[in-house]
């Protein structure tokens, strides 16, 4: 008589909860480890420095219209995909807020491109039939045809993760740039290895927490309008969002609009990510704070500068800096 052998009984995993380490609260853990979190990503789909995006299976050649979506902080996101791809992919691409996708009537068929950053079932279904094709930019996920992040805020404010959906699309404009023959192997090998190297950069800007601090402190938290032009306009929407989390009255408005009536009645932050863009801010006298690249040689007193990457990867680096300062403000 064959023995019976009892089934062992397979136990639920044990899910530990999350440590803060040696960090007051998430917040400030995710704005100090974003750096490594940015380096994992990277190691994920850079091999060799080369870009492997493949399992998309989109072939870039055909589309003629990409919409980035996104909703709340993540709709500065696509503001910022929107212009890096228009320039490396030269396609025609456009931001749209997760709501406004839903109640306008973009054109969408083969020729279409949507990247949606995060999930909606509302936003696939109607993708769904019309011949679009989707990338999705996701926290978590199980299919082999999205871009993961592996990772999920836990602190009040969106901080790491605005960094890494950052990160992600100026990747996925490399890659698709390159396929599209509008910039060069060598252009992607020197951009990826700048990639590479945010990590310290992020670093070196959290080095001078302290500063940050105290200019922080200064802001009159009553007035805040950040204020910028092209993907430095991205990071200002980013900026306005993100004060606002942090219980500041804050919003967002391009350069071009901006005028004298703003200008009477608020605490200005302008952002300028490059000589170019700085010198559209630098006759404006009534700015409260400047956040500029290293590439800026200039001396003002009102004036914080980061080092320098390349115009790709610029905003990355500021928003390190709205992340600090928001910190500030909600621990204020």
């Amino acid at each position: 008589m064959k023995k019976l052998l009892a089934k062992k009984k397979k136990e639920p995993a044990v899910i530990l909860p999350p440590s803060l380490d040696s960090f007051p609260d998430f917040t400030k853990k995710e704005i100090f480890t974003q750096g490594q979190l940015i380096d994992d990503l990277l190691g994920r789909y850079i091999k060799a420095d080369k870009i492997n995006f493949d399992f998309l299976k989109v072939k870039i050649d055909k589309i003629k219209r990409i919409y980035i979506i996104g909703g709340g902080t993540d709709y500065s996101c696509a503001v910022f995909g929107a212009y890096n791809f228009e320039v490396l992919l030269d396609i025609i691409s456009v931001p749209l807020a997760l709501g406004e996708f839903m109640y306008s009537n973009p054109i969408l068929d083969k020729n279409t491109l949507v990247v949606l950053i995060g999930e909606s079932s509302s936003i696939q279904r109607r993708i769904e039939g019309s011949g679009a094709r989707l990338i999705r930019i996701m926290d978590f996920s199980d299919s082999k045809s999205d871009i993961v992040l592996n990772y999920k805020t836990l602190g009040r404010i969106p901080t790491a993760s605005y960094s890494l959906k950052l990160t992600a699309l100026a990747m996925l404009a490399l890659y698709f740039g390159e396929k599209n023959q509008v910039i060069t192997s060598l252009y992607v090998k020197i951009a990826t290895q700048m990639l590479r190297g945010l990590k310290n950069k992020i670093k070196a800007i959290l080095s001078r927490e302290y500063i940050v601090n105290e200019i922080a402190g200064e802001l009159d938290s009553d007035k805040l309008l950040f204020t910028g032009t092209n993907v430095d306009y991205a990071v200002a929407i980013y900026a306005g969002e993100l004060l606002q989390s942090a219980e500041c009255f804050s919003s967002s408005i391009s350069l071009g609009q901006l005028n004298s009536k703003y200008r009477d009645n608020f605490s200005i932050i302008a952002l300028a990510s490059n000589i170019d863009f700085y010198n559209l801010i630098s006759n404006i006298d009534d700015f409260k704070l400047k956040i500029v690249s290293s590439s800026v040689d200039a001396a003002d007193d009102k004036m914080l500068s980061y080092d320098e990457s390349i115009p790709l990867l610029n905003p990355i680096l500021s928003g390190v800096i709205i992340q600090m300062i928001a910190y500030t403000k909600q621990n204020g």
